[in-house]
């Protein structure tokens, strides 16, 4: 079994560790064998190399720091328990984040909480274009608050994470169709709540 605890208190950190852009090239292909294989050595090289990506994800739906650790660390054995299903089609990291995303929402609904806000900075930027507006981040983040968890979650996997309407319905058990129209109900209810506050300070 991979060592993970011992991996994580001696990883260098994300000021000294680069993640380059991912790329199917012979590297990664030799580094998912060896961890397929069990091979301590890969599925180290895979952790670290990953880590800083996946903590930054599972950062997005926990409570804190802590919490956010954990859900890496119960989503990394899975990686490794079900590497044997990856095919080699589509991207492997976006693979990873689906099974993060996956734990990390188990651990949220164990919880009961909503999940949380993503960073306001990189959540203004790829917000702006879901809603054809540029409005304040205070406003639109607070406009997202609003939401509920079943508008909330497809929206922010839609609009943050890059995920297709497939891959929505994969994570989080409903319909394509359903993660369409929840999707559409979010960007409505966040344009209908920002129009709202315009007028408010327009008066």
């Amino acid at each position: 079994m991979a060592d993970l605890l011992s991996w994580r208190l001696n990883y260098p950190g994300k000021d000294q560790t680069i993640i380059k852009v991912e790329r199917h090239n012979k590297e990664l292909d030799f580094l998912i064998s060896g961890c397929k294989a069990e091979l301590p050595g890969a599925q180290r090289k895979l952790f670290t190399r990953y880590f800083p990506v996946m903590h930054a994800l599972a950062l997005r739906y926990a409570k804190d720091d802590m919490e956010a650790e954990d859900i890496v660390m119960i989503g990394f054995r899975k990686i490794f328990a079900r590497l044997a299903t990856y095919s080699g089609a589509g991207s492997f990291e976006g693979w990873m984040k689906r099974i993060i995303i996956n734990s990390a929402l188990t651990i949220v609904d164990q919880h009961k909480r909503q999940v949380v806000t993503a960073p306001i900075e990189e959540a203004t930027l790829k917000f702006k274009h879901q809603i054809d507006s540029a409005p304040d981040v205070d406003h639109l983040i607070s406009a997202l608050k609003t939401l509920p968890g079943t508008l909330k979650t497809p929206f922010e996997l839609y609009a943050i994470e890059g995920l297709t309407h497939k891959e929505i319905s994969d994570t989080l058990g409903i319909s394509e169709s359903v993660s369409k129209t929840r999707v559409c109900r979010a960007r409505k209810n966040i344009r209908a709540t920002l129009r709202v506050r315009e007028r408010v300070i327009q008066l």
